[in-house]
C-alpha cells in the first residue's frame, strides 16, 4: 500500500494531473521541490506545480525506478523513490522522500522532499569502509588520486 504512493504520483504526473499527483498529501503537508522551494499546504503545492506543468513540465515523463519503505513507528513511515524524468532538455534523475503518517485511514503524506541528482558526484571511499559523497562540479579541480580504493 505505502509503496504505491510514488507510483500513483508518477502516473498522475505523466497525465499532467497535478491534483491527482498530490492527492495523497495532507491538507497541511510540506513540500520542498528540486530547486529547494519550500511550500506549505496542499493548495499552495498544487497551485505552484500546476503552473509549472503548464510550461516547464508540460511534456515531462516521470518514471519511478526504485522504492524503499521504512516504517518508523506503527503509524509513520519513510517512502523513498528514486526517479528518472525525461524532459525537453534531456534526462534528469533524483529521489523523492515522502514522510507518511496514518491518522485513521488512509495514510497521508505529511511532508515530502524532491532532490535532483547533482550533475557531477564523486563517491569517495573512506578508510573505515564508509563512503562519502561530494558534489564536484567540473569548474572545481578535485584531486582524488590520494583517495583509498575499495
Amino acid at each position: 500500500m505505502l509503496h504505491q504512493i510514488p507510483l500513483r504520483f508518477a502516473r498522475a504526473w505523466n497525465r499532467n494531473d497535478v491534483a491527482a499527483a498530490f492527492a495523497d498529501f495532507d491538507e497541511n503537508a510540506d513540500y520542498v521541490d528540486v530547486d529547494g522551494m519550500q511550500m506549505h499546504g496542499h493548495g499552495v503545492i498544487v497551485a505552484h506545480l500546476s503552473a509549472l506543468h503548464e510550461t516547464v513540465y508540460a511534456k515531462s515523463m516521470l518514471r519511478i525506478d526504485h522504492v524503499d519503505l521504512r516504517r518508523t513507528t506503527v503509524d509513520s513511515a519513510l517512502v523513498r523513490a528514486d526517479w528518472t524524468m525525461k524532459t525537453c532538455d534531456g534526462v534528469r534523475r533524483g529521489t523523492l522522500l515522502f514522510v507518511v503518517a496514518r491518522r485513521g485511514e488512509p495514510w497521508r503524506v505529511v511532508s515530502a522532499q524532491n532532490t535532483e541528482e547533482a550533475p557531477s558526484v564523486a563517491q569517495i571511499p573512506h578508510e573505515r569502509g564508509l563512503t562519502c559523497t561530494w558534489f564536484a562540479p567540473e569548474r572545481y579541480a578535485l584531486d582524488l588520486s590520494h583517495a583509498a580504493q575499495p
